[in-house]
């Protein structure tokens, strides 16, 4: 599980390297109009990738690093083998609706591209704005079917083992 949480950590990487790129080009951009002298094309794709990146790509690593809020008013009282079951089961159904995601990005992103689609500006193939997109969603869906399958088979609460995932 060790080479996977580094998958994940590598994907967030992506994803805030691609935040530094959309602020760095957002600034040109705007500095260069304002002063009349560069107007760059294709920011409105740029801004699209990168946010795609930075928004999908960090969603596996939230899941190992348990960065997602929790109100668990509900399960305050409950005993914590009961709180493993539904952390399991939660993780479960987000690994189900995250590989379905997967999927179907995937094949729509495929099927502009085969229409022959292409962005605005800088005429990219929708795969580009898809691949990450579905990649994201599949390493999440794969951390979260893995933390299920860690508390299930081998009773890890969240927080215990060698990582604050318990894998």
């Amino acid at each position: 599980m060790k080479a996977w949480t580094a998958v994940t950590r590598y994907a967030a990487w992506v994803g805030g390297a691609a935040l530094i790129v959309l602020m760095s080009v957002t600034v040109i951009d705007i500095a260069g109009r304002n002063a009349g002298v560069l107007y760059l094309q294709g920011v409105i794709e740029l801004s699209n990738i990168t946010v795609v990146c930075l928004g999908m790509l960090g969603l596996g690593y939230c899941f190992t690093r348990r960065g997602h809020i929790v109100v668990d008013l509900a399960t305050m009282a409950t005993p914590p083998r009961l709180n493993r079951a539904l952390d399991a089961l939660w993780l479960a159904v987000a690994a189900a609706v995250l590989g379905a995601m997967a999927v179907l990005m995937w094949q729509e992103g495929w099927s502009l591209h085969e229409s022959g689609e292409v962005s605005d500006n800088l005429r990219w193939s929708p795969l580009v704005f898809y691949v990450p997109a579905a990649a994201g969603a599949g390493i999440a869906a794969l951390t979260c079917a893995a933390m299920a399958w860690t508390q299930v088979f081998r009773g890890a609460a969240p927080g215990e083992g060698k990582n604050d995932a318990g894998i």
